[in-house]
């Protein structure tokens, strides 16, 4: 029988190779912990978010078109249409999503790059916005334009910015 390329005295195993990243209080054939999550999974929520305002965005809206801003279905609240609410709320949470995920990359951000994170995070899902409006425009049921668009990006920049307020707030403590 062949020995074990894996084994032997003059290499390690497979259970030292496993266990050479794992600290001593880790049980033996643990991995090792990864402190940041690989592509894939960072961006798993954005995703899921993006995938959600799309589906929603080329529904057809039951009791649409009574021309007052509301419907039966979703009247005005607080004087606010509630259409314009589910835009703004929409791309606020999937604003969120893309920047806790590009700051998910591990990497310490100086001033300036923070910035462009941040800019990145409204831009990627402003960018989004305009293209889900896009894609409404052929749909008989839904109506896709440039106010709706400019919606979907204050949206993504209110989100970005609450959170930026509420982290603020509580490092501040």
């Amino acid at each position: 029988m062949p020995p074990d390329p894996d084994s032997g005295p003059n290499g390690p195993n497979r259970a030292d190779a496993m266990n050479a990243d794992c600290s001593a209080s880790d049980p033996p054939g643990a991995a090792p912990e990864r402190s940041v999550p690989d592509d894939r999974h960072r961006w798993r929520l954005p995703a899921r978010v993006a995938l959600l305002v799309l589906v929603v965005s080329i529904l057809p809206v039951p009791g649409s078109g009574t021309g007052d801003g509301g419907s039966e279905a979703f009247p005005v609240l607080f004087g606010l249409d509630p259409f314009v609410a589910s835009h703004l709320l929409g791309y606020a949470i999937l604003a969120v999503c893309c920047l806790r995920a590009l700051e998910a990359g591990g990497t310490a951000f100086s001033e300036r790059s923070r910035l462009r994170v941040l800019a990145a995070a409204v831009f990627l899902s402003a960018g989004y916005g305009a293209l889900v409006e896009l894609l409404q425009v052929p749909l008989p049921w839904r109506s896709g334009g440039a106010i709706d668009a400019g919606v979907n990006a204050v949206g993504a920049f209110l989100g970005v910015a609450v959170y930026l307020a509420g982290r603020w707030r509580n490092r501040s403590r």
